[in-house]
């Protein structure tokens, strides 16, 4: 039986669990531009400020691992693992020799870090660029550009439904 539902909809498994790292990228910009870069004048306050950010991360952090503590989670058996390497197209044993696993993890790997690398110089690259533009309005078109990725992602699971995505 498989572990976490058909083969064929892996991808738009991954795709829409790969969505809601979208909605973190969302909500960091939105409270710093709200949060953070309104108080600049003040180190102090400033510092206020994020240490209440971190308090309500860590909270929220807590509640989820709470949330999963009391949640039944199926156990996925040795039994289950070897069902799905054998009905897994392709499975080779030695990572390796498995060439497009390898490869899919190099592409992933540098897809992260364009993302990563786009979106830490975002906020620099829109004060640079754009007359008049502060922090918290960088911030803001930071927030837009990843409202606009995580739609995508989310039009992408959706739409992966109707079409092959291999």
């Amino acid at each position: 039986m498989p572990v976490c539902g058909p083969a064929r909809y892996a991808e738009i498994r991954i795709n829409f669990a790969q969505a809601f790292n979208a909605m973190g990228t969302i909500i960091a910009p939105v409270l710093g531009s709200y949060v953070i870069f309104t108080n600049n004048e003040d180190s102090v306050n400033a510092l206020k400020s994020v240490q209440w950010i971190y308090l309500g991360i860590a909270i929220f952090a807590l509640s989820f691992a709470f949330v999963f503590f009391i949640s039944p989670i199926i156990e996925v058996t040795d039994r289950d693992m070897q069902f799905q390497a054998n009905h897994t197209p392709g499975y080779e044993e030695n990572f390796w020799k498995n060439y497009n696993t390898f490869l899919a993890t190099v592409a992933q790997f540098c897809y992260v870090g364009s993302e990563i690398a786009i979106s830490s110089n975002f906020i620099n690259y829109a004060i640079d660029t754009r007359v008049d533009t502060s922090s918290a309005s960088g911030a803001r078109f930071l927030t837009g550009a990843q409202t606009c990725f995580a739609i995508g992602r989310f039009a992408g699971a959706f739409f992966m439904k109707y079409i092959r995505p291999r």
